[in-house]
């Protein structure tokens, strides 16, 4: 003889079966009530004792850079070099083109014929490094590199120091 299941009776079976494997066992009790189990050892969340620092204590990472912290820029040991490198063959040695001297922190900060060449906290509004940015100067000869503009960038944005 032949047993013929319907397929709603299967579904049924096999929804009750998923359900049974899906749900935890719990121990019951003598009078058949189910007590609450304890989660598990490896299940435990681990407690903070009050000697545990709530916040991270380490310094954040910063991602290597070119640039040069603004206020590790000094302008004996960076600036000057850069002036005299690339500037003051046209801005003081050989003559002073547009009035403009570079070769000492008071002749650059006096600025040039046209008016103040550095706005000391501001690099985006001196003229001095609008013009080296924009690889009009030096208008001859080799220009300064990336990290060299960051170094008068920073400079001028720390209020163009004379250190």
């Amino acid at each position: 003889m032949r047993f013929q299941m319907s397929l709603p009776f299967l579904l049924l079976v096999g929804l009750a079966v998923f359900l049974a494997a899906c749900t935890p066992s719990s121990p019951a009790t003598a009078e058949g009530t189910v007590e609450a189990s304890t989660p598990s050892p490896t299940h435990s969340v681990p407690e903070v004792t009050p000697t545990e620092p709530l916040l991270a204590t380490t310094t954040p990472t910063v991602a290597a850079s070119n640039e040069t912290p603004a206020s590790a820029v000094s302008y004996s040991r960076q600036v000057q070099p850069i002036f005299d490198t690339y500037c003051i063959s046209c801005h003081g040695v050989e003559r002073i083109a547009a009035g403009f001297d570079l070769t000492s922190y008071e002749k650059v900060m006096s600025g040039s014929k046209n008016g103040a060449m550095v706005i000391p906290g501001s690099a985006s509004e001196s003229l001095l490094v609008r013009l080296v940015e924009n690889g009009k100067m030096p208008k001859r000869g080799a220009k300064p590199t990336t990290e060299q503009i960051q170094i008068l960038r920073d400079w001028v944005n720390a209020g163009a120091p004379n250190n």
